[in-house]
């Protein structure tokens, strides 16, 4: 009887694997707005690397690049499904990127270019509760009095035109 069931073991691991939910519809970070970002909101991202922001991580020493509680404010997704793990892990996302601010792009980047109402609704709307996730005084040896209104202002070269 034990060799009538010795390939199904085999045949269930496979198919296991292979019918498994993990990552399925997840959606990604993507990382390197050079590459993918650039490619439709051109201006914006020569905006963006202009910011501080965009060379965080450049501004971390040797140690601080070790220490968590330095690191997820410098990086794209940290602690996040698909997000930064470390710099040779995931070097594509060093740095505060587009995704920093408006999620994983993943789903963005495989609807169709036509598709300018989906597109839109895979992307997340940038809010002063999402800056305040690193730009508070609390565990932040750094900080400077952060004013979202200000901060907003200064990244008006940065949004989209309207058409």
């Amino acid at each position: 009887m034990s060799k009538v069931f010795a390939w199904a073991i085999p045949v269930l691991l496979v198919l296991g694997f292979a019918f498994s939910p993990v990552d399925a519809d997840e959606n990604k970070f993507v990382g390197d707005p050079e590459k993918n970002c650039k490619l439709c909101h051109k201006e914006q991202v020569a905006a963006w690397s202009k910011w501080p922001m965009a060379k965080a991580w450049d501004r971390l020493n040797d140690k601080q690049k070790k220490d968590e509680k330095c690191i997820g404010c410098h990086v794209t997704g940290y602690k996040k499904p698909g997000g930064f793990t470390s710099f040779d892990k995931t070097p594509k996302l060093v740095g505060i990127q587009c995704e920093s601010c408006h999620g994983p792009a993943g789903d963005h980047m495989k609807v169709p270019m036509n598709d300018k109402a989906k597109k839109k609704s895979t992307m997340a709307t940038p809010n002063e509760a999402n800056c305040k996730t690193c730009h508070k005084k609390e565990g932040n040896p750094n900080f400077k009095d952060f004013k979202y209104s200000e901060a907003v202002k200064k990244l008006a070269d940065h949004k989209p035109k309207k058409k």
